[in-house]
């Protein structure tokens, strides 16, 4: 008689909780790729208030005005990041740092604007949604008025 079949492998095991790592970083990309559009839905992304660069708790709807001001004065822009950090800090806050090169181009200065920055955001969990709840730059590399 033949042997028998060898037996099938284990069940991988399962998933480790990774506390919305995932999502985070989904959450990044899909911010990312929205910063690229002038008319991008940015408050989906925003809490309430946000330690918003130089502002500590900055109302959302300033930084959504702060932001499409941006547009207006900026155009062409484009961004990557990447060097992405992310950092648990509590079950409910994730600490995200990273690199971002961007260009555009001043529309009242008439030239190209283009530089490079390592970036801060902090991403708090508000009702099961993963909310930024501060944005910064750490620090400039380089940056081309």
């Amino acid at each position: 008689a033949p042997p028998p079949p060898p037996p099938p492998p284990p069940p991988p095991a399962p998933a480790e909780n990774d506390n919305g790592r995932q999502e985070v970083l989904r959450i990044l990309e899909a911010w990312s790729q929205e910063h690229q559009h002038p008319d991008g839905n940015y408050d989906a992304f925003y809490a309430d208030t946000v330690d918003f660069y130089l502002v500590n708790g900055c109302p959302k709807a300033r930084v959504l005005e702060e932001t499409r001001g941006f547009f207006r004065t900026y155009s062409d822009y484009s961004s990557s990041i990447e060097n992405v950090s992310l950092e648990a800090v509590a079950p409910d806050i994730w600490r995200c740092e990273y690199d971002k090169t961007f260009s555009a181009f001043n529309t009242k200065k008439q030239r190209p604007w283009n530089g490079k920055v390592h970036s801060l955001l902090v991403f708090t969990k508000f009702g099961g949604r993963w909310l930024i709840t501060t944005e910064k730059d750490k620090k400039v590399y380089f940056v081309n008025k």
